[in-house]
This record gives C-alpha cells, sequence and structure tokens, in this order.
C-alpha cells in the first residue's frame, strides 16, 4: 500500500512543492521521493502499461541517454499502475537503468493528476522536480519520446539556474 504524505493535488503547477509518496520499485523495495530530492533533480515519468509500444520506446529513450541524465544529476524514475513483477520483467527485457514503480492502487497516480480520463491507466506526463522538491517542468504529450527531450531541456534550464544562483535567479536591474 502506497504511503503517501500529500493529500489530495487538485491540479499540480510548476512552482509547486511536489506531493511526496512511497512506492515499491521494481525490486520491491520502498522507494520514498523525498529520499531522492535534495541530492539530485527528480524526473518523474508516468507511462500508461508496462511493455506496450510507446512506453517501450519512452523507457529505452530514457535508458539510452542514462549518461547525460547522470552529469544532469538527475534521478530517473518511471511509474505505472500494475504489478512490481510486471515492472520487473519490463525492466529486465529492455535493460532499463533506473527505478520502475508500481503504483497499484493508483493513488499516486491520482495525487500528480496523471490517471487517464477515459481508461484507469496513467496517461503520459512528466514531472522535472528541483533539488529543492518544487517541480520546475511538466510536460504533457501524447508523444512518448518528446518527454525525454523536455526532461533534458529542463535539466539543462535547472543547471543554467543552480549556476546563477538558485532556480528563478535573475539578474539584478
Amino acid at each position: 500500500m502506497p504511503a503517501m504524505e500529500a493529500q489530495t493535488v487538485a491540479e499540480l503547477k510548476e512552482g509547486d512543492k511536489a506531493p511526496l509518496f512511497t512506492l515499491p520499485d521494481d525490486e520491491d523495495k520502498p522507494f520514498r521521493l523525498a529520499d531522492a530530492i535534495g541530492g539530485s533533480h527528480v524526473i518523474l515519468y508516468f507511462y500508461p502499461k508496462d511493455d506496450t509500444p510507446g512506453c517501450r520506446a519512452e523507457s529505452k529513450a530514457f535508458r539510452d541517454e542514462m549518461s547525460l541524465f547522470y552529469g544532469l544529476e538527475a534521478t530517473i524514475v518511471g511509474v505505472s499502475t500494475g504489478t512490481v513483477q510486471s515492472k520487473a520483467e519490463f525492466k529486465r527485457k529492455y535493460a532499463l537503468n533506473f527505478k520502475l514503480l508500481a503504483d497499484e492502487e493508483r493513488k499516486v497516480t491520482e495525487l500528480y493528476g496523471a490517471l487517464g480520463f477515459i481508461s484507469n491507466n496513467p496517461r503520459r506526463v512528466t514531472f522535472g522536480i528541483g533539488k529543492d522538491g518544487r517541480i520546475r517542468k511538466i510536460i504533457q504529450s501524447p508523444l512518448a519520446l518528446s518527454h525525454v527531450e523536455g526532461a533534458k531541456a529542463a535539466l539543462f534550464q535547472m543547471r543554467e539556474e543552480e549556476a546563477r544562483g538558485g532556480p528563478r535567479a535573475t539578474a539584478a536591474p
């Protein structure tokens, strides 16, 4: 059963604090978002279903760009409904090099506003979460590969902002 440190969120926006949660990963170990925040940026992507064409393409694209994501101090985490076993099989089959989380009860998916309108599966949405725990970028597109490109762009932007002295830092007038 997923533990949540936040109640309900009507609609998350860029700048909001990311709702904290705990879900089992593909090894049936608890993943706590709170543990990842601070040490790195987090790219949290929701995908409809394990081992379907779009989800496969998106996950493999994240896998193939992992050295860039590590260099940008990012942790990649995929979330979908389904079982821990399904996540483990998907990860093994495509040699995915990041955690997949099982949201069997759909509570975290719902908390993040990623629950599909027609089905009970997540829709494709990605959250770029800064080291400060705030949502810095929300990518919503049915095109799987646009999420990887959007995540990279968000991380480059976060790095530039950090170099200028923090998120949303602006030059003095």
